[in-house]
C-alpha cells in the first residue's frame, strides 16, 4: 500500500504540475497584450487564482495519498 500511495503522489503531482505550467504558458503572454492597468490588474488576479485552483486539485488526492504513505510508513516502523 505504501508503494503505490507514493506513486499516486508522485504521478498525481506531475500531472498537476504540467496542467499549472500549461496554464501558464497560456495566461502569462495575456499580461503583456493587457491594454490598461485595470485589464492588468484582473489578469494578474486571473493568475492567482488559477494556480490556487491548481493547488486545490493537487491537495484532493495528494493530501490523502500523503496521509496513507505517512501512516503506512509509521505502521512498517513498529512492527
Amino acid at each position: 500500500m505504501r508503494r503505490a500511495a507514493k506513486w499516486i503522489l508522485l504521478l498525481w503531482s506531475v500531472v498537476c504540475l504540467t496542467g499549472l505550467g500549461h496554464s501558464l504558458v497560456h495566461t502569462v503572454p495575456a499580461l503583456h497584450q493587457a491594454m490598461d492597468n485595470d485589464e492588468r490588474e484582473l489578469a494578474t488576479l486571473e493568475l492567482v487564482f488559477g494556480i490556487g485552483a491548481w493547488v486545490g486539485i493537487w491537495a484532493i488526492v495528494g493530501v490523502p495519498a500523503g496521509i496513507l504513505h505517512s501512516s503506512s510508513k509509521e505502521q512498517t516502523q513498529k512492527n
